[in-house]
C-alpha cells in the first residue's frame, strides 16, 4: 500500500518538475525586493538608526540596502545612518561586539568620518591583544576577516588574523546555529578558503540543517544566513537546492508592505539572502495544466482510496471470525479451570493448560487489532 502512495507521489512530483523555470534574482525581476528596499528606507528613524535603533540593527540595515541600491551610499540618509551609528562607538571606535564594529565599518566605508580606518585598526589590535581565536565567536571572526578583507587586505598577513583564519578553517570548530555557520563560510567564500575538506564539511553541515527546517519567524535569520552560506558552495547539487529553498524566504515572513514581519532585522537578512544568489527555481503552469493535474491526482487517489476499502472490509470480515474463535477457546478454558478448581483437588494443572492456550490467543486478538488500526 505505501508503494501505491509513493506512486502516487513521484507522478505529481514529475509532472511539476516539467513546469519548473530558472528566473535571475535581481530587483528589477522581482517587484516584492524593490518593495522591501523601499520599505527599509521608508523606515529609517529620524535620528539615522533602523529597527530598534542599535548599532547592529543599524549596521546590518544599511548593508542590505546598499547591496541592492549602491547609489543609496551617496545620499543624505545613508550619512545619517553612518553618524548614528558612530554615537554607538566607544572610545577607540570600538562598538559593543566585535560584529556590530564589523559590520559598521563596512556600512560606513564610504563616509569620510575618519571613524572605519581607525576603528578597524584599534579593533585589530585590541582582538589580537586581548583575546584569542577560542574566545571571539566564530561569526564575530567572520565578519571581522570580511571587514579586514574589504579594506585592508594587507593586515590579513599579521599573525592575529591567520590565526583567525586557521580557527575558522579548523575541522574541529564548534558553531552553536546555523546563523554562525552560515555566515562563517561566507565568509571563507569571500577570503577564497572554501575549496578544503573542512569548507566541504561545513557545507554539507548547512546543508543537513537546511534539509530538516521549516522557515517560521523563530528561525527565519537562521534560515537566512544558512542560504547565504551555501549559496557560495561551488557544488552543483548545493546551488540547485538553495535555488529551490530561497524562495520560501517569501512564504512565511513577507508582509504586504514589503517588509518580513514588519521588522528591520529580519528584512535586512532576508535582502542579503536574495543577494546571494543567483537564481530561484518557481513552477509556472497555466489555470488549464493545474486543473488537468489535479483531475489526474484526483482520479489516482480515489483508485487508491477504492483498493483501502476493499482491504479493509477483507480484514473485518476474517479478523471478526478470529477474534470470536480465540475468545471462545479462552473463554471455554477458564470454565473448565474453574469446574477443575471446585470438583478436583489436583486442579493446577488446568491452571497451566488455561495458560497455554491463553497466551497465544491474547498475542493473536492484539495482533488483529493492531493491524486493523494501521489500517484504518
Amino acid at each position: 500500500m505505501s508503494s501505491d502512495v509513493k506512486g502516487l507521489i513521484a507522478s505529481l512530483r514529475s509532472e511539476l518538475m516539467n513546469h519548473v523555470v530558472q528566473v535571475d534574482v535581481f530587483s528589477s525581476s522581482d517587484a516584492r525586493i524593490d518593495a522591501a528596499v523601499d520599505w527599509m528606507i521608508d523606515n529609517q528613524m529620524s535620528g539615522g538608526g533602523f529597527g530598534n535603533g542599535s548599532a547592529a540593527y543599524t549596521a546590518i540595515a544599511v548593508n542590505s540596502i546598499t547591496r541592492w541600491r549602491p547609489e543609496w551610499q551617496s545620499t543624505t540618509r545613508c550619512h545619517e545612518a553612518a553618524e548614528a551609528l558612530l554615537r554607538h562607538a566607544e572610545p577607540g571606535g570600538r562598538l559593543e561586539t566585535v560584529w556590530d564594529t564589523a559590520v559598521a565599518i563596512r556600512a560606513c566605508a564610504g563616509h569620510d568620518l575618519h571613524w572605519s580606518e581607525s576603528a578597524l585598526g584599534f579593533l585589530i589590535d585590541d582582538a589580537s591583544r586581548g583575546e584569542s581565536p577560542t574566545r571571539l565567536k566564530s561569526h564575530h571572526i567572520a565578519q571581522l576577516l570580511v571587514t579586514i578583507h574589504e579594506l585592508r587586505p594587507e593586515e590579513l598577513r599579521r599573525a592575529a588574523c591567520a590565526d583567525w583564519i586557521r580557527e575558522i578553517s579548523s575541522e574541529s570548530l564548534e558553531t552553536t546555529s546555523a546563523y554562525s555557520l552560515g555566515q562563517v563560510v561566507w565568509a571563507r567564500s569571500v577570503l577564497a578558503i572554501n575549496a578544503d575538506s573542512s569548507a566541504r564539511a561545513q557545507y554539507d553541515d548547512l546543508y543537513q540543517w537546511l534539509s530538516s527546517a521549516t522557515v517560521t519567524k523563530a528561525n527565519f535569520v537562521e534560515f537566512c544566513a544558512a542560504l547565504m552560506g551555501l549559496g557560495t558552495s561551488l557544488r552543483p547539487n548545493h546551488k540547485t537546492y538553495v535555488s529551490v529553498r530561497v524562495g520560501e524566504i517569501f512564504s512565511d515572513g513577507f508582509r504586504q508592505d514589503g517588509s518580513w514581519y514588519h521588522d528591520s532585522w529580519e528584512s535586512s537578512w532576508a535582502l542579503l539572502a536574495l543577494s546571494s544568489v543567483s537564481t530561484i527555481r518557481k513552477i509556472e503552469m497555466g489555470i488549464h495544466d493545474l486543473g488537468d493535474l489535479f483531475e489526474a491526482a484526483e482520479t489516482q487517489a480515489d483508485g487508491l482510496q477504492a483498493t483501502i476499502d476493499a482491504k479493509l472490509l477483507a480484514f473485518s470480515h476474517g479478523s471478526f471470525l478470529r477474534i470470536s474463535f480465540y475468545v471462545s477457546l479462552a473463554t471455554s478454558m477458564l470454565f473448565i479451570v474453574v469446574l477443575g478448581s471446585i470438583f478436583s483437588p489436583d486442579w493446577g494443572w488446568f491452571l497451566g493448560l488455561l495458560g497455554v492456550v491463553s497466551a497465544p490467543s491474547a498475542f493473536s486478538v492484539r495482533q488483529l487489532l493492531l493491524e486493523r488500526k494501521r489500517l484504518s
